[in-house]
């Protein structure tokens, strides 16, 4: 298995959106009931607002990257539209 799951967003599906979509997919929940079944939620860590103005803004010439820990996954968002969740801890 691979410690990176990639997941993509868009003008329909924001990045935030599409974050929370991949951690239930990672751990089998339902999006429709992530605020019930995950132990915290996206605004716990970073602004999501801010996150999906920044990186989803077509804009910028300059590549934008944005990373942040949300619970144990490492997530890294960047406006070409993709995501990247790291799922397993780095070894020593």
């Amino acid at each position: 298995m691979s410690c990176i799951v990639q997941n993509t967003f868009d003008d329909e599906t924001p990045a935030s959106v599409a974050i929370v979509e991949t951690i239930c997919t990672i751990k089998n929940i339902d999006p429709a009931k992530s605020m019930a079944e995950l132990d915290s939620v996206l605004y716990d860590h970073i602004d999501p607002v801010a996150l999906d103005n920044i990186v989803g803004s077509r804009t910028s010439t300059e590549p934008i990257r944005i990373e942040f820990e949300f619970d144990e996954y490492h997530i890294r968002v960047t406006n070409a539209g993709r995501i990247f969740v790291r799922v397993c801890a780095d070894k020593e």
